[in-house]
């Protein structure tokens, strides 16, 4: 292999390598090497096919099909911040953006063909961009083992969900019998009722009226003071205060966490359940190719409706799920990621349109898949107390809705309130709810149901 041809592959394989690196190092704690594989090997195609169109249009001088293949790479990852440029000069549709992307590659192809190949001209700018993006690639990959160390030393220090201590924590009950079974229900950004009654102008008096009438208890003022999954939710299943060190940790939680462990050495069986639609983590590859120049195609074209199919098929698991009370009583927890973003369903539960999804200026929709949730905690609250009546069914939330602050007032203080509302058997709960935090919550609960006598949590001013 020529050395001129040797450099242009290089340039191109580091030019194809730097989004998904880039991608990756910077969303390490979120992301895996499969995933950073995965991408690459998406990229390297993409370079690839390019290379094959400008291969047919050079014929054999590899080094101008390699520096528009480059180009053509850079117009292709960059297109939305491109778009964003020609939008400051006259607003454009898509298909128009992709017209102008084509003309302005296409005069840098007759550009390049017209440039002469003496004096090693060609050969240097690829020299240039294999260097450029040589140390582009270099420097993000030794960021990402940085960030890589950082998190595993505080994964270390957390370790996998930390167990409960308990005066009796090492004991089993030993007749299991007539203990009720506990069913842990969290709903992501289901917003408290103070919140919904100020920002919406909604309150859900029916969904209140019918859960009253099923015995269920409300608490009005509860809250987190950070409105945040890997807050909320972790300080609920770790039954302390504090964020998960990363989205694959927060998953984990899900199944092995200190509210499990305190109920398994009381006898109880445990597990987690969650819907393959997970809110605030998006896909590494729906990340990368997200201002690419399909980027838009793919949002059009209906990249929520497997979502939307993963949770309907989710939702009905759930319904359909068999609540009636076993010889070994039962913990479990079910994780749903609506209402949270993205928009999927509308109050009937009918899908949303795919434009309304990610609409965070108007308050429609979220206020539809509110309205959905709603419906969907009564059906399930019906089927659990109509097979399992002496159970215990907790309905609650991580944080209330950010629809004021992330397009209207980023002042406003109050969207750290949650959902918190319990039924207890089919009678009176034996402790006050109101102004329960979600682990207290779960602690009050389990002072009562195992004997235990863990102390109240008091919420850090300053959370690290």
């Amino acid at each position: 292999m020529k050395k001129g041809n040797f450099i242009a592959y290089a340039a191109m394989v580091l030019a194809a390598c730097y989004p998904p690196v880039f991608l990756y190092c910077n969303n390490v704690k979120d992301s895996s090497i499969g995933d950073l594989c995965k991408g690459i090997l998406y990229s390297l195609a993409i370079m690839a096919a390019f290379h094959l169109i400008f291969t047919c249009i050079f014929r054999r001088k590899q080094g101008k099909a390699a520096l528009l293949s480059i180009a053509a790479s850079l117009l292709f990852w960059n297109y939305d911040y491109i778009a964003d440029l020609i939008h400051l000069v006259k607003e454009t549709y898509y298909w128009n953006n992709i017209i102008i992307l084509v003309f302005f590659l296409a005069i840098v192809c007759v550009a390049v063909y017209r440039f002469s190949d003496t004096g090693g001209g060609i050969k240097t700018v690829n020299t240039v961009l294999a260097a450029v993006f040589g140390v582009l690639v270099a420097v993000n990959v030794v960021l990402g083992i940085m960030s890589a160390v950082q998190i595993h030393q505080e994964i270390s220090i957390k370790e996998t969900p930390k167990k409960a201590e308990s005066e009796s924590s090492a004991l089993t009950v030993q007749n299991t019998d007539t203990m009720p079974d506990v069913y842990l229900f969290l709903f992501d950004e289901f917003s408290g009722f103070n919140l919904m009654k100020k920002y919406y102008d909604y309150t859900p008096t029916e969904f209140i009226e019918n859960l009253e009438e099923k015995n269920f208890t409300f608490s009005n003022s509860s809250s987190y003071k950070i409105a945040e999954t890997v807050y909320g939710l972790n300080s609920l299943l770790s039954l302390e205060y504090g964020f998960a060190p990363s989205n694959a940790y927060l998953t984990q939680l899900m199944y092995d966490n200190a509210f499990f462990d305190l109920f398994e050495a009381h006898g109880y069986q445990t597990e987690g359940h969650r819907s393959a639609v997970a809110a605030g983590g998006n896909d590494f590859m729906e990340m990368l190719f997200q201002r690419s120049a399909i980027g838009e195609i793919y949002d059009v074209g209906g990249s929520y409706a497997w979502m939307a199919e993963e949770m309907e098929g989710y939702i009905q698991s759930i319904l359909e799920y068999n609540y009636s009370h076993q010889e070994t009583p039962r913990c479990e927890f079910f994780y749903f990621s609506i209402p949270h973003y993205p928009y999927l369903f509308k109050a009937d539960g009918s899908r949303s349109s795919d434009s309304q999804a990610m609409n965070w200026q108007d308050s429609g929709p979220y206020l539809g898949q509110y309205q959905y949730v709603c419906f969907l905690m009564e059906s399930i609250a019906e089927k659990i107390i109509d097979e399992n009546p002496d159970s215990i069914i907790i309905f609650m939330s991580d944080h209330g809705t950010r629809f004021m602050y992330m397009y209207h007032d980023r002042t406003y203080p109050d969207y750290g309130e949650i959902l918190n509302c319990v039924y207890y058997r089919g009678e009176q709960l034996p402790f006050d709810l109101e102004g329960l935090s979600g682990p207290n919550t779960l602690l009050s609960i389990a002072n009562d149901v195992l004997g235990t006598n863990l102390e109240m949590l008091i919420e850090p001013a300053v959370v690290e």
